[in-house]
């Protein structure tokens, strides 16, 4: 992964050349709403950091491809959830306690509001923003250069950061049809939230894959983001039937058997699925071994995941531990990633390995 905004457009050809020798075909670039839009609202993909096109062209030029998340919130190091700050103050975006007061949720050394996903002015917002970022996309989606399109939050908060406080937005409450048939029988009122939270989280989800799909991405060429751990999802459930699905796997702490089992059940989906693997942490979490980011890597490999992105490559100052550092320069664990990928290009697809 290779968040632009964060490393001078000087060195991107440099950052492109390092992660292909290192074994990678393809650049995760994840476009951040809030750097795009300007103070009038008009969004700039053209200029500077913002130049889209020529980062796809340097990416191009290496002989690899772009997997380029859009969001609207597609990663996690990022202030204020990549939001315009016009989007996080508007009230009819934000989700709302029982008390109708803004949700708010840690960016750090700050709290913001979190948005709804049940919000119909929300849906329209983070839509837009889709449709112009797929556009702006234009030729290098039909030529071959952007391999897949992901949309959806990529960081685990989606409605609430706590499973048994849901949403109070009042569009959440005027909508309790699911979507896809309930996965357990309504035996009580506490089923029912979490049936009404999937069912709005899904509507949020389509409504970005047909906003792409309007803009010219083609179906096969998207991946929805599904936050949270695939076993514990209904969400990822109910998509990955029919769409292919981006998902992040389990922390280091979660161990081994536990990175397998969320991996492995994450290949089996018949849609298929791209994982996301910590390469590292931002700078507000406790640092990370390299050599356990490694052997959690090696884990999620061996369990059957076929495509992956490293997380992050290389953002620059923002992110310790990244493959490369601030001057898109390999580190010295770096080499360790090139003699895995190595090996993984020999182990058979979607096959486990002990």
């Amino acid at each position: 992964m290779v968040r632009p905004t964060t490393l001078d457009p000087s060195l991107w050809p440099r950052a492109v050349r390092s992660l292909a020798a290192l074994g990678f075909n393809a650049i995760d670039v994840p476009l951040v709403w809030r750097d795009h839009e300007l103070p009038d609202g008009r969004l700039d993909f053209q200029t500077g950091e913002r130049d889209l096109g020529r980062l796809l062209d340097v990416i191009a030029g290496e002989g690899l491809r772009a997997v380029v998340r859009v969001g609207p919130w597609p990663t996690s190091d990022v202030t204020h959830l990549g939001l315009p700050d016009r989007v996080l103050r508007d009230r009819r975006c934000q989700a709302r306690t029982r008390r109708q007061n803004p949700v708010l949720v840690l960016d750090l050394p700050r709290v913001v509001p979190l948005p709804s996903v049940a919000s119909e002015r929300y849906r329209a917002e983070a839509a837009a923003w889709v449709s112009a970022a797929v556009t702006a996309l234009g030729p290098r989606l039909a030529d071959g250069t952007v391999a897949r399109v992901i949309v959806g939050h990529g960081p685990p908060a989606v409605l609430r950061d706590d499973f048994f406080e849901f949403d109070h937005h009042p569009d959440a409450r005027g909508d309790d049809a699911p979507v896809s048939p309930p996965h357990h029988p309504p035996l009580d009122a506490g089923v029912a939230e979490v049936e009404r939270h999937c069912a709005h989280a899904e509507r949020f989800l389509l409504h970005l894959r047909d906003a792409a799909i309007g803009a010219g991405a083609p179906a096969e060429a998207l991946t929805l983001a599904v936050t949270g751990g695939a076993l514990a999802s209904p969400l990822a459930l109910s998509l990955g039937a029919t769409h292919r699905l981006a998902l992040t796997a389990p922390p280091t702490r979660a161990g081994a058997t536990g990175i397998w089992r969320e991996v492995r059940f994450a290949a089996s989906l018949p849609g298929g699925a791209h994982v996301s693997l910590r390469a590292g942490a931002p700078p507000f979490e406790p640092p990370t071994r390299a050599t356990h980011t490694l052997q959690a890597a090696r884990v999620a490999l061996a369990a059957g995941a076929g495509d992956i992105t490293v997380q992050a490559g290389c953002v620059g100052h923002h992110w310790i531990g990244a493959l490369l550092d601030e001057r898109a320069d390999p580190r010295a664990h770096a080499v360790r990633w090139a003699a895995l990928l190595a090996e993984a290009d020999a182990w058979p697809r979607g096959v486990e390995r002990g």
